[in-house]
């Protein structure tokens, strides 16, 4: 019973933020703009605080110099979405932080300049479509390749009628 326990918790997952409705919405959403803007939390972190501290806001506010937040991670989507949103408003940050709410203007320049550096005239989407079919192919011949080297020897008869398991390719979202 108690190594049943021990399994049941190592597979449960860990309560990050359940909203308290005692604390105001403009209230709270001062407190995650503070969080964003001077200490580089993005919501998910800032929320995460608050829960920490028992939805005590001050005490969530004054502990928020104490850590270094994680480094900001763009997801493909984030990409897609930036620059989806970056061929409609242009350098508008502000209309461009509308489509991705949990950047700060701050993370959104910071992408910008780094993307303008690096990009091509293809989008995220080209280069990981291409990136897909890349693999695909290269999987593809290595199964043609093990194919040839594999006739003739006994036993791979057998192992060449044993379906082959398909991944799934794909993003999940959050």
């Amino acid at each position: 019973e108690a190594a049943e326990r021990e399994r049941e918790r190592e597979h449960a997952g860990m309560l990050v933020w359940s909203p308290n409705h005692n604390i105001p919405e403009p209230r709270l959403d001062e407190y995650i703009a503070i969080a964003k803007e001077k200490y580089g939390y993005n919501m998910e972190q800032a929320l995460g605080m608050l829960f920490w501290h028992k939805h005590n806001i001050e005490k969530s506010l004054a502990d928020l110099p104490n850590f270094t937040p994680f480094p900001d991670e763009w997801t493909v989507e984030d990409k897609v979405l930036f620059e989806q949103a970056f061929s409609f408003h242009g350098k508008s940050f502000h209309r461009i932080q509308q489509m991705l709410p949990d950047k700060s203007i701050g993370s959104l320049v910071r992408y910008y300049y780094a993307w303008k550096k690096t990009r091509t005239r293809t989008s995220v989407m080209d280069r990981q479509a291409r990136k897909l079919a890349g693999k695909r192919e290269h999987d593809e011949s290595d199964e043609s390749d093990d194919g040839n080297r594999a006739e003739g020897r006994e036993g791979d008869a057998e192992a060449k009628k044993e379906p082959k398991k398909e991944v799934m390719r794909g993003s999940c979202k959050k």
